[in-house]
């Protein structure tokens, strides 16, 4: 088991040796419709934190620009939540993923209250159940004292 364990490691360590995926955008350089822009910033928010899982953990150079990326995301993110154009579930699921991973409290608060709404205004049991559990997991992990 120890050495599963090892090799895993040892994989996220390699995968985060390569930088091709920072040179992506962060958010989509030109304006798309507000579901594919999500998605497209859900995308490179997951990617940052699957190849830069270790970057990120050890706060190195490469994890600091990881979360400059994340605070670029967030802030557009924001805008089009500030602007009432996030109206599908999915995209709010998205949008309160991005927001989730910034660093800034006041972001983490508007995740929880995107997860929420989600929970009790989701057009599917599905969509509902997700914004419970992450509503649970931005609670616990960002805003319980």
């Amino acid at each position: 088991m120890k050495i599963v364990s090892w090799i895993f490691l040892l994989s996220l360590f390699l995968n985060s040796c390569s930088k091709k995926y920072l040179l992506i955008p962060p958010s989509p350089e030109s304006r798309l419709s507000i579901t594919k822009e999500l998605t497209y910033i859900e995308n490179t928010d997951q990617t940052d934190r699957k190849k830069g899982f270790f970057a990120i953990i050890t706060n190195s150079k490469k994890g600091k620009l990881i979360y400059k990326r994340d605070s670029i995301r967030a802030g557009r993110v924001y805008q089009l939540y500030s602007s009432d154009s996030i109206k599908k579930d999915n995209d709010k699921f998205a949008a309160g993923l991005v927001l989730f991973h910034s660093n800034y409290l006041s972001y983490n608060k508007l995740a929880y209250a995107i997860f929420e709404d989600l929970e009790e205004n989701g057009k599917t049991t599905g969509a509902k159940l997700n914004g419970e559990n992450w509503k649970q997991l931005v609670y616990k992990h960002t805003l319980k004292p």
